[in-house]
């Protein structure tokens, strides 16, 4: 025989190739990271008015005769409020009003009954 040493060695097999399929390829993208939101310009005010007193645009001011305010543990109030029918005050910077006598009634503007 003549020194043919190829017969009976199996050929190496390609390696296959992907067929297209049309459909895009999907490749991650990472997630954009949002900018900071920027600081608010206006702050809540810091200021703690007293019992009997409400926050104005020129700081913490008392209640007139015949008002009053509560204490809040949220904000400062901003107004007081009216003396309720058969209540009253005669003092400034109250945080409630005094009842009635019995029988009587208060003035529109809570200062006497």
């Amino acid at each position: 025989t003549s020194g043919n040493s190829l017969i009976g060695t199996p050929c190496p097999t390609p390696a296959p190739t992907p067929l297209p399929t049309g459909l895009p390829t999907f490749v991650p993208m990472p997630v954009p990271t949002p900018p900071p939101s920027p600081l608010p310009t206006t702050l809540a005010p810091t200021v703690v008015c007293a019992n009997g007193t409400y926050m104005s645009d020129t700081g913490c001011v008392s209640c007139g005769v015949g008002k009053f305010s509560r204490p809040s543990k949220v904000n400062p109030p901003w107004e007081c409020e009216q003396c309720p029918a058969g209540r009253y005050n005669i003092d400034t910077g109250q945080v409630r009003c005094t009842a009635c006598d019995e029988g009587k009634l208060s003035s529109s503007d809570g200062t006497s009954c």
